[in-house]
């Protein structure tokens, strides 16, 4: 059911559904998502986002480096 999905919204962008075999290669499945998650429509024909993919793309940053730094300051802390 997940491919069907990332088939028909990767068409639903503007690029092929090939690009969904991706999604059983580690890291690249990552950016797939993401890309799903973020783009609008037709973003394959603009190169544009949104100001809904652009809060997503800010949350999502937040979100990593808020990770990255728990990180490392359980790392420093803890020894």
């Amino acid at each position: 059911m997940t491919i069907f999905i990332t088939v028909q919204r990767l068409k639903n962008m503007g690029y092929s559904g090939w690009w969904s075999v991706l999604i059983f290669v580690p890291l690249a499945n990552l950016l797939v998502g993401l890309r799903c998650l973020i783009c609008p429509a037709g973003y394959a024909d603009t190169k544009r986002l949104d100001l809904a993919g652009k809060i997503i793309t800010g949350i999502v940053v937040t979100v990593f480096l808020l990770f990255v730094a728990g990180i490392v300051a359980s790392m420093y802390l803890n020894g």
